[in-house]
Formats: C-alpha cells, sequence, structure tokens
C-alpha cells in the first residue's frame, strides 16, 4: 500500500474520529486521551480483527444494497422513457 493510500484510508480517518472524540469530551489531557483512543482502534488487536471485517463486510453489502438500488431505479427510468416515446 502506498504511504498516501495509508494516510487516506487508515491514518487520516482515525485522527479526524479521535480529534471529534476529544472536542467532544474536552479532557484534561487531549494528547493522553488520543492516545487511548488510537490504542483501542489498533486494527491488529484480536478484538478488533473481527470488529473490523463485520464492519467491512457491512459496508460492502450497503454498497451492494445501494448499487442494486440505483439499477432498479435506472430501469424504471428506462421503462418510463420507452412509455412516453409510445
Amino acid at each position: 500500500m502506498l504511504v498516501g493510500d495509508y494516510l487516506g484510508e487508515l491514518l487520516i480517518p482515525l485522527l479526524k474520529e479521535g480529534c471529534q472524540l476529544i472536542s467532544e469530551k474536552r479532557p484534561d489531557d487531549p494528547l493522553e486521551e488520543l492516545a487511548v483512543f488510537l490504542l483501542r482502534m489498533d486494527p491488529k488487536s484480536p478484538r478488533n480483527i473481527i470488529r473490523f471485517a463485520e464492519e467491512a463486510e457491512a459496508k460492502k453489502l450497503a454498497e451492494a444494497s445501494e448499487l442494486a438500488q440505483i439499477e432498479e431505479e435506472e430501469k424504471l427510468f428506462k421503462r418510463n422513457e420507452k412509455k412516453k416515446k409510445k
């Protein structure tokens, strides 16, 4: 994986989420809070491996569902266009 891809796909989203958490909680030590958050989100942690796999599967299912809905809408649109031409 290229550095830019790694940063864009893994690190930056985690940092954004961690910073959002810090801005909501406003802890006394924001750096420590961010460090704890990042450790909890470690993708190599056994508990996270399962969670991340489940999240990835859910994302794939959602994308497939969305794609199917778009395809169905396109079919309906084409049918309506054919009816208008007749």
